[in-house]
């Protein structure tokens, strides 16, 4: 029987620097997922800057009329310590499983650092390198929790494992990824990370890989400098990011262990931004050759056949 659910990430509710506008984005994103009969909801991190302060949007995230599954991202461990973080959005742990339709979904941390050979997960005053690691024993742990599922999985993480600038030691995640599969055919069969903010899916190694859109925003850097004074006010980091007129959400459907629909959503950039804006100031910043876009495109993936197809260039 086919499993559907909604993923959504990287809200970044940060008032004052950002627009203020995500509470309104969240009502829709549950909107979305009530209207269109989704099983469950899915989070891929990065949600609350600042939770002490702006927690009221977390608090009511966990009274969602879906169940609602969360992983974390490096700016949920920004500004206060794991174990909060953990409380506040309801984790049994920083990675763990769940078993929903016949299929089981296994949220990773990839938010360490190597310090000095030790793995240290973000905190406040931890050094946070780009991409991330998976320490050791969560690897372990992957492997077993793969070895045991009798069900098709899904991996739910922050970073990427697909992408160069993901995490870091992915190489290893894919070594365990490809001895599964040898064992028995699309036991992984799908990857959705967010962080990137940028609208890409793939197969590789026989995973399909889906690199979800932000539900907001592309930050950019260096600043963009056509904006309008009174637009320019709504927010410090007003001119460091591109924003989306709609929050951006896919809607993904399993079918056995091979096939895979996502419908995402389209939306527009905000303030009248013109496509010369967005080249202008979208250089590349860690998008891999992935042009910054407002929406989620659908796609239809067909593992037995290794094929992606999407409804827009």
């Amino acid at each position: 029987m086919p499993c559907t659910f909604l993923a959504f990430g990287d809200l970044h509710h940060y008032p004052g620097q950002f627009l203020d506008d995500k509470e309104a984005r969240w009502e829709k994103i549950v909107r979305r997922s009530v209207e269109e009969h989704a099983r469950f909801i899915v989070g891929l991190g990065d949600y609350v800057h600042e939770p002490e302060k702006n927690g009221a949007l977390a608090h009511r995230m966990m009274e969602c009329p879906k169940e609602l599954f969360c992983c974390l991202g490096n700016h949920d461990v920004e500004h206060w310590p794991l174990e909060k973080a953990l409380a506040l959005y309801r984790m049994p742990h920083n990675y763990y499983y769940f078993d929903r339709s016949g299929y089981r979904f296994v949220v990773l941390d990839a938010n360490y650092s190597l310090i000095d050979g030790e793995y240290v997960h973000y905190n406040p005053g931890v050094v946070r390198h780009k991409g991330g690691v998976i320490p050791p024993e969560q690897l372990e742990w992957l492997e077993k929790t793969l070895h045991e599922s009798e069900s098709p999985c899904i991996l739910l993480s922050h970073h990427s494992i697909e992408r160069p600038d993901g995490i870091l030691n992915r190489e290893a995640v894919w070594e365990i990824l490809r001895r599964a599969n040898e064992k028995r055919p699309h036991t992984v069969m799908l990857s959705i990370n967010g962080h990137h903010h940028r609208d890409h899916c793939t197969v590789m190694n026989g995973v399909c890989c889906l690199d979800l859109n932000s539900a907001a925003y592309q930050y950019i850097d260096p600043p963009f400098r056509g904006y309008a004074p009174e637009v320019l006010a709504l927010c410090n980091g007003m001119a460091y990011t591109l924003n989306f007129s709609e929050p951006l959400s896919a809607l993904i459907t399993l079918e056995g262990d091979a096939k895979i629909h996502i419908r995402g959503l389209t939306g527009e950039f905000m303030f009248d931004l013109t496509d010369e804006d967005v080249a202008s100031v979208d250089g590349g910043r860690l998008s891999y050759a992935r042009r910054s876009v407002p929406f989620i495109r659908d796609y239809t993936v067909d593992l037995e056949r290794q094929t992606v197809q999407k409804s827009r260039e």
